[in-house]
């Protein structure tokens, strides 16, 4: 995980806009899907926003692995559970999160193509910049990069960000983090502390009563 970066949360109020802005463009298009189909993890949210929408039922999903730790991008993304349905001759909304290297659409995109469908577009709610794919439709871009924390992946991020911030050598790979003897036992983890760390190394606040809730769950997680 890189040492410093800015993050931004968003809320599930937040996501459902900007699941309706997208649906909003789709529909001025004209473009009339048949089938969505999900990005796993990431897309699952996003398209069943976007079914319910658009009144699209015929929902499926693919998985594709790109990011490893938070902010932390494998060497290239994988198609790891294939599509098992016949989508030959249908119109096809392909829908992601949001686009950051672009890797993990683009690689979906080519493996339906090879499916034979009769059109595919692709939707994602945010599209960052520096990614080399831009998605047919999407609500927001965003301007210099940023880790966008999104809210059905909150506790795996703030887990790997609290963790980094209560490690010696925090910029080392994650094999190599080790936890200060400081910070073996819970309850001697000043709130405040970390609190000033994550709002120091990543731009981000994040109130007490959601550490309370995360700390046990790095240990849970044997992450401490």
């Amino acid at each position: 995980m890189k040492k410093n970066f800015k993050c931004e949360l968003l809320s599930w109020e937040k996501t459902r806009e900007l699941s309706e802005i997208v649906a909003g463009k789709i529909i001025d298009s004209g473009y009339f899907a048949d089938t969505i189909i999900a990005i796993t993890r990431g897309g699952w949210v996003p398209a069943m926003n976007l079914s319910d929408a658009l009144g699209i039922k015929d929902m499926f999903s693919l998985k594709v692995e790109h990011w490893g730790i938070t902010a932390t991008p494998d060497k290239t993304a994988r198609l790891m559970i294939p599509l098992n349905v016949d989508i030959s001759k249908k119109r096809i909304l392909l829908v992601d999160d949001l686009t950051d290297t672009g890797e993990s659409i683009r690689v979906s995109l080519e493996y339906l193509k090879k499916l034979n469908p009769m059109d595919i577009r692709t939707a994602t709610l945010i599209h960052k910049k520096q990614s080399k794919f831009e998605p047919d439709y999407f609500a927001e871009k965003t301007g210099d990069w940023k880790w966008i924390i999104l809210p059905w992946n909150i506790t795996e991020d703030l887990c790997n960000l609290v963790k980094q911030v209560l490690c010696e050598g925090g910029d080392r790979k994650e094999d190599e983090w080790k936890i200060s003897p400081d910070y073996a036992n819970v309850d001697n983890i000043d709130l405040h502390e970390i609190q000033t760390k994550l709002k120091k190394n990543f731009d981000l606040i994040i109130d007490k009563k959601a550490l309370n809730e995360i700390l046990p769950e790095l240990k849970r997680r044997s992450m401490l």
